[in-house]
């Protein structure tokens, strides 16, 4: 019999043992609590229980839901937090095949896009001929970040999300005439592994090598520290140039954009109503 409760301060050592032993799909579960800490009020974790023994692990940052199975997690009681929670849900990323179990049993919610990508790692770093400078940027970057980012559709970052990489992870630039025309940069990071994206050129200046460029001074960086570069990519362009790099494939991710269902954005307006 399977039980899940919240996760405390108390649960950490336990909840990142159980969490390293899939380090590679649990980087944003680790990164975050790493970096932002069981008190802050945008991140929660739960554990499911079988008797004594932490089975499943199910997360929030902010609207964003992830999870990992021990062997024995609870799918249903899962997704009664997640229908249930008020800061909502606004997407479900993780391992495919443990999203499709969770998604089975949400009910309050619908997807309005399904989205598949491959998990990549780095052993290697394969130096590549022609590659040009890329440089790491700094606070005085943020403005042409923001200008570059907005360029980027679903990409976009404003200041204040540019400072949070800037302050907890890495971004590489390249430039031409004194202008950021591209970038890559870590979503998050462990003392072991690094999430690389972000990865964008202007469309004026594709073809360049410009993304080349910053992924390549990004990564050497990172191996050259003992951190192990991780991506998803789901653009077979992208990820012929990501394994030129030295990516290989290890598995694959399922993103789901969430909206409420209509029955329940009626019922909560009923509520809110009478």
């Amino acid at each position: 019999m399977s039980s899940i409760r919240p996760l405390t301060p108390a649960d950490e050592p336990l909840l990142l043992a159980v969490l390293r032993g899939d380090p590679h799909n649990n980087l944003f579960l680790i990164g975050n609590l790493l970096t932002l800490g069981m008190g802050e009020p945008d991140l929660e974790y739960w554990g499911c229980y079988s008797g004594d023994r932490l089975a499943g692990v199910l997360m929030r940052y902010r609207a964003n839901w992830c999870l990992h199975d021990a062997g024995g997690a609870d799918f249903a009681a899962m997704a009664a937090v997640l229908d249930d929670h008020p800061a909502g849900a606004r997407v479900i990323t993780g391992e495919y095949g443990l999203v499709s179990r969770l998604w089975e049993h949400v009910r309050n919610y619908e997807a309005y896009e399904d989205h598949c990508s491959r998990l990549a790692v780095m052993e290697a770093l394969v130096e590549l001929p022609g590659v040009g400078p890329a440089r790491r940027a700094n606070e005085d970057d943020v403005p042409g970040l923001v200008a570059l980012y907005n360029e980027a559709g679903e990409m976009a970052r404003d200041a204040a999300a540019v400072q949070r990489v800037l302050a907890h992870g890495r971004i590489f630039v390249s430039e031409e005439d004194g202008c950021i025309v591209a970038a890559a940069l870590t979503n998050a990071e462990t003392p072991e592994l690094a999430m690389v994206g972000g990865v964008y050129t202007l469309p004026s200046r594709h073809n360049r090598g410009h993304a080349t460029a910053c992924m390549s001074a990004l990564c050497h960086e990172l191996l050259r520290e003992g951190i192990q570069p991780c991506l998803f990519y789901d653009n077979p362009q992208a990820g012929s140039i990501y394994r030129r790099l030295g990516f290989r494939e290890i598995g694959t991710w399922r993103l789901l954009r969430l909206r409420r269902t209509q029955s329940t954005r009626m019922d909560a307006s009923k509520r809110e109503s009478g």
